[in-house]
């Protein structure tokens, strides 16, 4: 017999949406087939972070993570999930684009088209 925490915890389970499945997916689709994507976007989202004089503790209380975790995203030790990357976009006001402009020379080019778009659609 379950108690009804578990019970409540297998319901929030069970209550992911297409989007959410559809989402991560993709992103480990790009985790595990392109590495080099992970580390093009750390690299962008610590030289934004830099150009605005923001710390890494500063981004990282906004985005719930400690400073080693966002640390970890910058030099593409970790992937960074989709709903971070939104929650950074959101925090600098920028557009999904910037993060994504230039990537071309890092995945063959035609995977580049599709992957990118995939990725600008979730956002």
């Amino acid at each position: 017999m379950i108690c009804k925490a578990q019970f409540a915890m297998q319901l929030m389970n069970a209550r992911r949406t297409f989007n959410d499945i559809k989402r991560d997916t993709i992103m480990k689709k790009l985790q595990y087939n392109h590495p080099e994507i992970n580390k093009f976007i750390g690299q962008k989202i610590r030289k934004i972070r830099r150009y605005s004089g923001i710390s890494q503790e500063e981004l990282a209380l906004y985005l719930g993570v400690i400073p080693g975790q966002l640390h970890n995203y910058e030099v593409a030790e970790s992937y960074i999930s989709a709903a971070t990357l939104k929650e950074v976009i959101k925090y600098f006001d920028i557009r999904a684009s910037f993060f994504f402009y230039g990537m071309e020379k890092y995945i063959s080019s035609r995977m580049a088209n599709v992957q990118v778009e995939n990725l600008l659609c979730i956002l």
